[in-house]
């Protein structure tokens, strides 16, 4: 009986550790462990021959692009947008509409694991299939452009140094100026935070940076306005650049005021890329004790990426 309770018992903690999730395992983690990093969330690329780079008259081809999820954060595939462009309409066996799709799979985030390997992403795949050019006119080259429109967001975690007296050396266990900053992957990357005093209490700044040649736009943006629309184009026009920035405090600051931020609260709002800084500012009144403060800089947004390929019509 001893000898079957104790095999039960095995049993039953190797479940619940084949039954523990990758965020669990990952759990309190920080710094340099905590994220995948890099400046991509997608990565796009064409699948071999799909297009092949020259095809006939009358001869089907496919389009296929392979997108992998090689950032931090998760996207659902169904809020992702795909748009063909460079070739398109009925003598290209494509119906009008049918341009923009969405892809087909799994696109949840890449992981760094405890053990600093890194668990690979979910990928998905934008299949434009059958296309058939039947007319005996148009021989030539042609530019094939996917684009890529996806909600997609960043952190970065620093350590602050907070103190209670500025006037005293007595306690002190950190220094104000530059600090280390660890980004997830994506292509916004926060940078540059830097604290100091101000008045009797402590202020910090950080900047905001686009990394690669995307567009960004507000979360929720749509990325292909109806052109005839003019509503539509001016609103996504209105959204460029701008983006949801939350600076995370733990619950460990109160008092936390920032500035260069518009249209949410003392800690959150929209910032308009290229504008400057984020300046946040804590009154002396609401420190108790000097101490590093671990803190967390979200950003979300929309994000339009492009990939193209040559195309030969013979």
């Amino acid at each position: 009986m001893k000898k079957l309770l104790l095999v039960s018992l095995i049993l039953g903690l190797l479940i619940l550790s084949a039954c523990e999730s990758s965020d669990d395992k990952t759990k309190g983690i920080s710094g340099e462990d905590r994220f995948v990093g890099g400046t991509e969330g997608l990565k796009l690329e064409f699948v071999e021959n799909s297009p092949p780079n020259k095809v006939f008259t009358g001869n089907p081809f496919d389009i296929s692009l392979r997108v992998r999820n090689v950032g931090d954060a998760d996207v659902n595939v169904q809020d992702v947008k795909a748009k063909l462009s460079g070739i398109g309409g009925s003598s290209w066996g494509l119906d009008d509409g049918k341009e923009t799709i969405s892809p087909t799979g799994d696109l949840a985030k890449s992981e760094k694991l405890p053990d600093k390997s890194i668990l690979p992403g979910g990928e998905a795949y934008i299949e434009y299939l059958g296309l058939n050019y039947g007319s005996e006119t148009g021989i030539g080259n042609y530019p094939i452009r996917i684009e890529l429109c996806y909600p997609y967001e960043n952190t970065a975690e620093t350590k602050l140094c907070i103190l209670e007296d500025f006037r005293s050396d007595t306690g002190k266990i950190c220094k104000l100026g530059t600090k280390t900053v660890y980004n997830s992957g994506g292509p916004v990357q926060i940078s540059e935070i830097i604290d100091s005093q101000s008045g009797s209490g402590t202020s910090f700044r950080f900047t905001l940076t686009k990394k690669g040649t995307g567009t960004l736009y507000t979360q929720g943006t749509n990325c292909f306005p109806d052109t005839s629309k003019v509503e539509e184009v001016r609103e996504t026009q209105k959204n460029t650049d701008w983006i949801f920035v939350d600076i995370d405090t733990k619950n460990e600051i109160s008092g936390l005021k920032c500035s260069g931020l518009k249209d949410g609260d003392a800690t959150s709002g929209l910032f308009r890329l290229g504008t400057g800084v984020v300046t946040c500012t804590l009154s002396g009144e609401s420190v108790n004790n000097n101490r590093l403060q671990a803190i967390d800089i979200g950003v979300k947004y929309q994000y339009l990426q492009s990939v193209d390929k040559a195309l030969v019509l013979e």
